[in-house]
């Protein structure tokens, strides 16, 4: 019942953020106001596409919302708000719904926005790499950045990094382009999320770095930018240069394909017939879509090219031979079906922990974060090799001093981080294999820092996102709305015995048994089909015993079986139900004729209260409900903004 109620409210109230000035009054309960947008978004939800504003429905979902907005002032009039257990209900449920939601508003959503952003732009990019092998120790990756650092100050004091490259560059195969490595595309493999941050986040002609991907260090100049390719989808025809090649004179042999082409030729059974792709040749030439950077660049470049679907390319040189590209689609995804299509993705990518890092990093650039670096040192000075086993302690040194400061009410102490140090034994052990205690007190560190930042961040969400706070409105409104429902009707109904039995007496014509009736089957053989409409007319004038006597003086011409059924069964359904009704002649594949006639109309059967219960209580609820609503609108002022209310309808 309660899960049924607060579903409810979701629909009955809207968490959409507008600003107040486009958000009017659209009436007072009592002198509390009540925005448009509220309204605006249950009607919107209850009615979806015929949503029409016509008066007569806004009037009708009007009335439905005013009545809820009273209960839900009358919960908040007895001061059900204040109490306790509910007070604990709502937390568990923001608690739950906090954490849900930063995932999916913090992380997910900005991450997803972010991909769709950068999957509209390529990024022509050089660079400088400082090579690292797989692990490196501390003093190879701080050998690198030195060397980094070194050629940017050198940039930075206007030697080009052309020169640069040239000089500290450790990939022979851009060294030659000035480190270019051409245009790159969102996004990218997993070990270079930081690479494409750089990419995409740096202007057009300024140099970043270091950067740290899993081949090394670098230093990353943004060339150019310009509207990505995506992806397109072709077919093409492919003859190979290798001296393998029964071909003597490829160009010549692509020349004359594409001769034929102009001609009219078939592209599909041309690829078929003269294309050296074996792995396309029995598809047309047909390709799977691609984006840059999959193929040699001569043949990309063409394949983009080709403006409409349909085009064709003139023969394209490229290392492995000769082609015709034939455009055949450019695949477009909207953002909502891009959006479903990566969310199921995102926790198992490497910039989803990034993103979460990054997130940390504004908290703490918001909240002013504070680190007493002194009180940190003095602390993981005492820590011995039994840090990093089950044995260590807590140590009495862990004294209530302020370590981290991120604002009021959001300060943690030494001790604090002692406590979640020794909550975490499993990750301290886990960290004995490769780390002093020093370093994975550091490495635990920034875990704590991370928890906290997320605790301010969650502690705050109603003052940053005014969406979450409308849907906590929702859920305090909905427990709300169960607990004096359920005190004014539910319970009432349900346990007001004497109450529950003079509502009975007063409606006990209501509950009866389901409608009966005699109906008489008549059937006529074979032998004696001939006579039905007789049969039948008699019968519509006279009772089944007299149709007998009739038609049954020699032979057996008709036989009648009489048998009580309820209104609803199928056997009469059709019928009207009343005395005297009969069903069509009904002539059936053996010969023989059949019809029904409602011979007696059975006087109703009432139930007693106890047979009836369950529906006398739902009845005796809406009797009460309604009784309520009246009560309230007698005891809250309701006001209506009716300039407002006009300007909705159309």
């Amino acid at each position: 019942m309660k899960k049924g109620i607060l579903s409810l409210i979701v629909i009955l109230t809207s968490w959409v953020s507008i600003s107040a000035q486009d958000d009017p009054v659209l009436m007072t309960i009592d002198g509390m106001p009540v925005n448009l947008s509220e309204f605006t978004y249950i009607y919107e939800k209850n009615n979806g596409v015929s949503a029409d504003y016509s008066r007569e429905s806004i009037d009708e979902y009007l009335d439905l919302f005013t009545k809820f907005k009273l209960k839900v002032s009358k919960a908040k009039k007895l001061k059900l708000d204040t109490i306790s257990s509910l007070q604990e209900e709502l937390a568990g449920y923001r608690k739950q719904l906090a954490s849900s939601y930063m995932k999916e508003k913090e992380l997910s959503e900005r991450l997803i926005q972010e991909m769709w952003e950068r999957r509209n732009e390529d990024v022509h990019i050089a660079h400088i790499l400082f090579k690292l092998r797989k692990n490196p120790t501390e003093e190879e990756l701080a050998a690198a950045k030195k060397k980094a650092k070194e050629a940017m100050k050198r940039i930075e004091a206007g030697e080009s990094f052309e020169k640069m490259v040239g000089i500290y560059s450790e990939d022979e195969s851009s060294v030659s382009k000035d480190g270019s490595l051409g245009y790159i595309t969102a996004w990218l493999p997993s070990g270079f999320y930081e690479l494409e941050n750089a990419a995409y986040e740096t202007a057009v002609g300024n140099v970043t770095g270091p950067v740290v991907t899993k081949l090394g260090i670098h230093l990353v100049k943004v060339v150019d930018k310009r509207s990505a390719y995506g992806k397109v989808k072709v077919a093409h025809i492919l003859i190979r240069k290798s001296s393998n090649s029964p071909i003597v004179d490829p160009k010549k042999k692509i020349n004359e394909i594409y001769s034929l082409i102009k001609k009219g030729g078939d592209f599909k059974l041309l690829a078929e017939q003269f294309s050296q792709d074996g792995s396309s040749s029995k598809n047309g030439g047909g390709l799977p879509p691609f984006g840059i950077n999959t193929y040699d660049r001569a043949f990309e470049e063409a394949a983009f090219a080709l403006m409409e679907d349909g085009d064709i390319s003139e023969p394209v040189e490229t290392r492995i031979g000769w082609h015709i590209i034939k455009r055949i689609s450019k695949p477009s995804e909207l953002y909502q079906e891009f959006r479903t299509r990566m969310k199921p993705q995102l926790a198992k990518m490497e910039r989803y922990e990034y993103i979460e890092k990054k997130l940390v990093e504004e908290i703490k650039e918001e909240t002013n974060y504070k680190r007493n670096l002194g009180e940190y040192q003095e602390f993981i000075a005492t820590l011995d090799s039994t840090f990093l086993s089950y044995k260590w302690k807590v140590p009495q040194s862990a004294d209530h001093v302020k370590l981290i400061d991120m604002g009021p009410q959001h300060s943690y102490t030494v001790r604090d981080f002692a406590e979640y140090l020794r909550k975490n034994a499993r990750t301290r052990m886990r960290y004995s294999r490769e780390y002093s205690p020093q370093e994975a007190a550091e490495k635990l560190f920034e875990a704590f820092v991370k928890d906290k930042a997320m605790v301010y961040q969650e502690k705050n969400l109603e003052k940053k996102y005014p969406d979450f706070k409308a849907l906590m409105r929702e859920y305090e409104e909905g427990i709300l709305l169960f607990e004096v429902s359920k005190n004014e009707v539910w319970d009432r109904a349900s346990q007001d015995t004497a109450g529950l039995k003079s509502f009975y007496e007063r409606n006990k014509k209501n509950y009866y048994e389901p409608l009966e009736a005699e109906v008489a089957y008549y059937t006529l053989p074979r032998k004696t089909g001939g006579y039905a409409m007789e049969v039948y007319n008699h019968a519509s004038e006279n009772d089944p015993q007299g149709t007998l006597n009739e038609f049954n003086k020699k032979v057996t011409t008709v036989t009648i079986e009489i048998n009580k059924l309820k209104q609803s069964d199928k056997e009469i359904e059709s019928m009207d139900f009343k005395h005297g009704a009969m069903s069509e002649l009904k002539r059936n594949e053996d010969g023989s004729v059949n019809f029904k006639k409602i011979v007696k109309v059975l006087p109703k059967k009432y139930r007693s209260l106890d047979e009836s219960r369950g529906y006398v209580i739902a009845d005796y609820q809406q009797y009460l409900e309604e009784e309520w609503i009246e009560s309230l609108r007698k005891e809250f002022k309701v006001e209506f903004n009716e300039e407002v209310l006009d300007s909705l309808v159309k």
